[in-house]
């Protein structure tokens, strides 16, 4: 977890002129012990630097919560992506494809909360979305 300048951000947030602070959260998520997922989550206020050694045991979205806000919708893309040396050497994979996800979470008063970049791996484990109705 870090504090990043807004002008290294993907995304413009308008409610960072209350605070300035954009915080940068990198996540590794692991399947069956092996990196599956790699998140950079920015968001426009300053989390909790306490809850840094809880962020790998706790939601994020909890963590955001204790902040006072609260997520009311998403919005997700998925689009394919060619993986970057980088992305590489993070996840540990020779993989030269996978999926991208880029998630937008907004307030109930509409206002841009928590933007995302994910890479997600797919050669060894497929991307499911299961429904129930």
């Amino acid at each position: 977890m870090e504090r990043v300048p807004r002008e290294s951000v993907p995304v413009k947030f308008e409610i960072n002129r209350l605070t300035e602070v954009i915080t940068k959260v990198d996540k590794l998520y692991l399947l069956n012990g092996q990196p599956f997922i790699y998140f950079q989550h920015y968001f426009p206020f300053p989390l909790d630097i306490r809850s840094k050694h809880t962020i790998e045991d706790t939601s994020l979205y909890q963590i955001v919560k204790s902040t006072g806000e609260v997520i009311d919708r998403f919005e997700d893309q998925f689009i394919g992506y060619v993986l970057t040396a980088e992305d590489k050497k993070i996840l540990g994979s020779d993989s030269n494809v996978g999926i991208k996800r880029i998630r937008r979470a907004y307030n109930e008063r509409n206002e841009l909360i928590e933007y995302s970049e994910s890479v997600y791996l797919t050669d060894k484990y497929p991307y499911e979305i299961n429904y129930s109705l």
